[in-house]
């Protein structure tokens, strides 16, 4: 393969993309384009990574990136939104495609209009009135008086004006093919307002799992919502009023302050995603989603245990295990203190982030305990089929098992709550039944002709049209019946088999109306049943169609359910249908498993 690195001057970043591909033995080369010709086109690498050139930002540009359709570009975005580095088009256009809000952001034709509008009280002083296209913080004013605005130029044409948010600081997150790299504070020196490293601000890395996290969430965001392969995200945090803003998107961010703060080698991380994205060429899709998510696991940071989990459980997979055995301590720590937090946060984040939450809003506050329950024994499970550590003392004297098997019995008695909670519901009779069978006279709760009965019959009315509730009831009936994965289906295979093909019928009747992810549970299901189905032609070809353009993971881009989705070009939120596809192209296997 071969990268073309597309820059109008050299400079530190393009001799460390220079030095880092000579280091992987990858054939090279650092060019200018000054002209929208088609042949030029034809002389560039397999992957082509853009920094700059010579030719116009809009005509130009997109002109000849169009020619480039048979590429790897890090990043095309900037062909289909060339306005992608206005900072007033930014805000406007992140807060219209997000819902979330943004900072008040405004543009004028002239510092007389701007003055008006601040005598109309449109927009309050102290503001910050900076260039259009400007970067490091160059030329950017900030204006706490009408005096200060005076001093302007006439002409405000090129200038975004934005509410001033007092800050501590701000924060880079360096985004590279969907993940997160890492995130550092700029502060600003004693005599400036400016954050940016280029105008003598300090950086130290971030390393708090929650401010990363909830910076992580934001950067994510952006990086899918346009589509950038490559960015730097800047985020600042309003001390008054406690909460994250977007600050501004980089489509061609310089990394020198914070490779020095964070030790992150990016030049190297961008050309390893060049070779990554050059693969999916030469290997099958299955193959490079499987080595994308393994080569990147450090990168899933809260959903390295889901998947390091699966694929153990499913594939006997001897990394996986290794991982899972680097994160034993942490989720065997404290069992007894994490089981009453857990317990504790009933009425804090029941039902946050939670699908359809509106349906299911009025069942969750009518059984309270079922998210903290279902999550206390989820702990229950996984240590023991894991880490073989019995943890059913410790709940039980935290829980009395009556009170679990109250909860039980109010819910399996109320059908429109099972129907509506689905996955929820169902885990839960599954779980509570693993949970029970550690006892020496063993207790059957499990009722699988019931769970399907209300599948096929329970879903009108308000309920109609959720399809993927309905898939994931029956769909977890099945993984429920293997304790996730640690045993074949033993009991009850006629009804299982009934549920398997319900499921084909379903799905067959409303393709482009059901997720990839649910299609995929499905394929996984009917490996649980050994049914060979007729829809794994179907829904494998459209698993190979669905890979992203900036990674090497699966995002759902066809069925009409996920176009409203604006995070799904994000490698972390992507984890749950990644590692369904990953096994459902690989055999489960149970040997060498305790059963």
């Amino acid at each position: 393969m071969k990268i073309s690195i597309i820059a109008s001057k050299r400079g530190w970043q393009t001799e460390a993309l220079e030095k880092a591909a000579r280091k992987l033995g990858v054939s090279f080369e650092i060019r200018d384009i000054a002209s929208a010709d088609k042949n030029e086109a034809q002389k560039l690498g397999d992957v082509i990574i853009w920094r700059s050139s010579s030719l116009d930002k809009f005509a130009e540009r997109t002109t000849f990136l169009n020619l480039l359709n048979d590429k790897i570009i890090i990043n095309h975005a900037i062909a289909r939104h060339p306005f992608l580095v206005n900072k007033f088009f930014q805000q406007k256009y992140f807060e219209q495609h997000s819902g979330v809000e943004c900072i008040p952001t405004f543009k004028f034709k002239t510092k007389n209009d701007l003055l008006r509008a601040i005598s109309g009280k449109m927009i309050r002083l102290p503001a910050i009135i900076k260039p259009d296209s400007g970067s490091q913080g160059k030329n950017i004013v900030l204006a706490k008086t009408k005096k200060d605005i005076e001093k302007l130029e006439d002409d405000l044409e090129n200038y975004t004006v934005q509410k001033f948010i007092n800050n501590q600081g701000d924060y880079r997150i360096l985004m590279l093919g969907g993940k997160m790299l890492g995130a550092i504070k700029r502060t600003a020196n004693q005599n400036s307002f400016l954050n940016n490293l280029a105008q003598g601000g300090s950086a130290e890395k971030i390393s708090n799992p929650v401010a990363l996290e909830g910076l992580r969430q934001i950067a994510s965001r952006v990086a899918s919502i346009f589509d950038l392969t490559f960015c730097g995200v800047d985020i600042i945090f309003d001390i008054k009023q406690k909460k994250y803003y977007f600050l501004e998107v980089n489509t061609v961010p310089e990394w020198k302050g914070f490779q020095k703060s964070t030790g992150i080698k990016v030049a190297e991380k961008i050309i390893k995603l060049c070779i990554n994205l050059h693969d999916r060429k030469r290997k099958p899709v299955s193959d490079s989603v499987e080595n994308y998510y393994r080569q990147n696991f450090s990168y899933l940071y809260d959903k390295q245990f889901h998947f390091a989990s699966r694929m153990h459980l499913w594939c006997n997979d001897k990394r996986a295990k290794k991982e899972l055995n680097g994160l034993k301590i942490d989720y065997l720590k404290s069992p007894s203190q994490k089981i009453r937090k857990i317990l504790s946060e009933k009425n804090v984040n029941s039902g946050k982030n939670l699908l359809n939450k509106e349906l299911r809003e009025k069942y969750l506050k009518k059984y309270p305990d079922l998210l903290v329950y279902n999550k206390t024994l989820f702990l229950n499970l996984f240590a023991n089929t894991l880490f073989e550590c019995d943890l059913k003392k410790i709940i039980g004297n935290i829980v009395p098992q009556e009170k679990f098997l109250v909860l039980y019995k109010k819910l399996s008695a109320d059908k429109k709550a099972v129907a509506a909670l689905s996955t929820h519901a169902i885990n839960y009779f599954y779980l509570l039944q693993y949970y029970l069978d550690r006892e020496k006279k063993k207790i059957n709760i499990t009722n699988p002709k019931s769970y399907f009965s209300i599948a096929v019959n329970s879903f009108s009315g308000n309920f109609k049209k959720h399809l993927d509730l309905r898939v994931y009831l029956l769909t977890h009936c099945i993984i429920g019946e293997t304790y996730f994965y640690s045993r074949p289906i033993n009991d009850d295979k006629s009804v299982y088999a009934g549920m398997i093909k319900f499921l084909e019928k379903l799905i067959s009747e409303n393709y482009f109306n059901i997720s990839l992810d649910n299609k995929l549970e499905f394929l996984v299901c009917a490996e649980l049943c050994q049914y060979n189905s007729r829809l794994r032609k179907m829904i494998s070809a459209e698993a190979e169609r669905s890979l992203s353009n900036i990674g090497n993971f699966l995002i759902d881009n066809i069925n009409d359910v996920s176009k409203k989705n604006i995070s799904k070009n994000c490698f972390i939120s992507a984890e749950h249908r990644n590692v369904l596809y990953i096994m459902a192209n690989n055999k489960f296997v149970l040997n060498n498993r305790k059963q």
